[in-house]
């Protein structure tokens, strides 16, 4: 997906997005199989569960930061541990 390590895995226009917006959306990042099986396993969680074991609890945000979500072997934590996840990260906060 990327030709060398000094490339950036998106464009210096995101980059700018993100810092202007607080958030960024890449659409086509994975494989619709695995951001629907991602999905799928999300809904057949418990959402309280979950919020106490991945979450610093924000009042009003259920899920607002998820520092444990990467651990395990469920398919939401294999998506926030992709090598191309965590080379758009850190490009984001570079």
């Amino acid at each position: 997906m990327f030709d060398d390590a000094t490339t950036l895995p998106i464009g210096r226009d995101a980059v700018e997005a993100y810092r202007r917006d607080g958030y960024y959306i890449h659409h086509g990042l994975f494989d619709q199989s695995a951001a629907r099986e991602a999905a799928e396993w999300l809904k057949t969680q418990d959402h309280a569960s979950l919020a106490k074991s991945w979450t610093e609890q924000e009042p009003g945000v259920a899920l607002a930061v998820l520092p444990a979500v990467h651990t395990g072997a469920h398919p939401v934590a294999r998506l926030a541990r992709h090598p191309t996840m965590l080379r758009v990260a850190g490009a984001l906060v570079e």
